[in-house]
């Protein structure tokens, strides 16, 4: 079976756990994607573009946890 396929398993198999994980996934998704915080995220790369200036953007760390075996 592959990884996809025993994700998807293991979310139809425990329904309330894909729900806690979906819910946990929406939390930091409007947390780190709401509009005010898209807004001065795109600010900064414009006026960094306007002053010439190159920073690299610093990505999330993605915290990726094993499904358990069943």
């Amino acid at each position: 079976m592959t990884r996809l396929a025993a994700a998807v398993r293991a979310v139809l198999d425990d329904p309330a756990a894909g729900q806690r994980r979906a819910g946990t996934a929406r939390e930091r998704l409007t947390a780190a994607f709401d509009w005010p915080t898209v807004a001065e995220e795109t600010a900064q790369v414009y006026l960094a573009a306007k002053r010439r200036e190159r920073q690299p953007h610093p990505r999330m760390f993605i915290v990726e946890h094993a499904l358990p075996d069943r």
